[in-house]
């Protein structure tokens, strides 16, 4: 009797460490999701800013182009359809 009373007090105390682990993994795995989340925000902001510039680069290379060959070539049209592109 003394032996299976003292099952008893320790079976709620396992049950609660086992929750308190399974909580503990739980919030540590919401906590790398929101740390990838922001990465890959991050990331994805970095790679648009890229964008930009490349595109930026592309209008000057068209205009420029123009300008070295002597101004004729440059269309407005061309390097909106640069940019916009």
């Amino acid at each position: 009797s003394l032996c299976c009373s003292h099952r008893e007090r320790r079976a709620p105390s396992r049950l609660a460490s086992s929750l308190r682990l399974k909580v503990r993994c739980y919030c540590e795995a919401v906590e790398a999701r929101r740390q990838s989340l922001a990465a890959v925000d991050r990331f994805y902001r970095d790679l648009m800013v890229s964008q930009w510039r490349l595109e930026a680069l592309e209008a000057e290379k068209v205009v420029l182009q123009a300008e070295l060959a002597g101004g004729e070539d440059l269309d407005s049209d061309r390097v909106l359809k640069v940019v916009l592109a």
